[in-house]
C-alpha cells in the first residue's frame, strides 16, 4: 500500500528539527524493513524555514506504517502539533524514479 505523510511542526522547533535531522534520515531511509520511502522532505513556511514533513511510501498495511512514523526521531522529540497519515490508491502510474528500489 502508498502512504502519504504530513507532520507539522509545534511553534519553535526548529533547533529540535535540525538536531535530530540526521539521525530522522537514517531512519525514513532505512531500506532493510517492511516500509520503502518513495520521497519526501521538509516543508517550508512563507518565511522558507522547514516547519513540517512530508513522507511519501509504501508499507505492507497501515499498522506498519504507524509503527514506522512512531519510531521516527522526529516524533520521538515530540517535534509534532498534528500528524496526518493517509492511505491513497494510484489513480495515474508513478514515475519509475519513485518505484524503483532505493
Amino acid at each position: 500500500m502508498y502512504f502519504i505523510f504530513i507532520g507539522k511542526d509545534k511553534p519553535g522547533m526548529l533547533k529540535t528539527r535540525k538536531a535530530t535531522r540526521a539521525t530522522h534520515r537514517k531512519h525514513v531511509r532505512n531500506s532493510d524493513g517492511p516500509v520503502r520511502l518513495m520521497t519526501g522532505g521538509p516543508l517550508a513556511g512563507k518565511d522558507g524555514e522547514m516547519n513540517g514533513t512530508f513522507l511519501m511510501f509504501e508499507a505492507p498495511d497501515h499498522e506498519t506504517a504507524q509503527e514506522f512514523l512512531d519510531a521516527d526521531p522526529y516524533h520521538q522529540a515530540g517535534m509534532f502539533a498534528s500528524r496526518e497519515l493517509r492511505a491513497f490508491h494510484e489513480a495515474a502510474e508513478l514515475p519509475v524514479a519513485l518505484t524503483q528500489s532505493n
